[in-house]
Order: C-alpha cells, then structure tokens, then sequence
C-alpha cells in the first residue's frame, strides 16, 4: 500500500486495486479548453512577474556552455534578415548616428 496525502496533512493509505479503481473513470476524458477569459487572467497574473537572484543564478548556470548548432544559427540568421539595418536605418533618419 502507498500513502497519498489527501486534503493537506490527512494521509491515507489506498491499495494499488483502490486507486486503480478511482482512476479508471478519469481515464479517457479530455479536459475542457481554456475559455478566452481564463487565458487572459492567467496572461495577466504571470505579466510584471519578476524573476529571484537565486532563478537567475539557476538559469544562468543551467545556460553555460551550451552552444547553437550550425543550421539553429543559420534560421536565427535568416529570421532577423534585414531587422538590424531597418533598426539602422531608423536611427539614420532621426539623426542619430
């Protein structure tokens, strides 16, 4: 028998026939979509979000020494075709140098 944690600190012990039992109906079903308005909500809750030093840290070490292949670099190259100069461009034309 497995103990499950059921409701917070209560714990109950189910055999592997119980919880097969509880789980059959919940087989097979699909969930429900998101409705546009939930999807927004959550959009909304995650936005402003900021991210701990100790995230960061993780990330960051998680990041190192991982490289992109040739042909990542070579589609990382042609989508941004032509972003740099039009930003440069832009910049001509108000003056800036």
């Amino acid at each position: 028998m497995n103990l499950i944690k059921v409701n917070g600190n209560k714990d109950k012990n189910f055999s592997e026939e119980h919880k097969r039992k509880m789980s059959e109906p919940k087989n097979g079903k699909k969930r429900t979509p998101f409705s546009e308005e939930h999807k927004r909500k959550i959009g909304e809750a995650a936005k402003g979000r900021k991210h701990t030093e100790e995230q960061n840290r993780n990330h960051s070490e998680a990041m190192k020494g991982f490289r992109h292949s040739e042909e990542t670099k070579r589609r990382i190259g042609e989508a941004q075709m032509g972003r740099r100069n039009q930003e440069f461009n832009n910049l001509q034309l108000e003056g800036k140098p």
